[in-house]
């Protein structure tokens, strides 16, 4: 569904940019395991509201265009 596509990108965007800003980036798989579980873990909650909340207006985007591309 597209709306949680979204939401998925916006999650790994933002875990993207958190690992990009790290002084040191991992190496390895377990520390890009490790780094992402500590990323996650400190995700602010005012995305996650903010995610949350837009998810039915998203929903209601893709039932209108019938599961259609949503331009965002």
């Amino acid at each position: 569904m597209i709306s949680r596509s979204q939401s998925h990108r916006a999650c790994m965007g933002f875990l993207g940019r958190c690992l990009a800003a790290r002084t040191l980036p991992p190496v390895t798989i377990r520390e890009l395991r490790l780094a992402l579980q500590d990323e996650w873990a400190a995700m602010p909650q005012q995305l996650i509201d903010t995610l949350i909340l837009s998810m039915g207006r998203r929903c209601e985007t893709c039932l209108a265009v019938r599961g259609d591309h949503i331009p965002y």
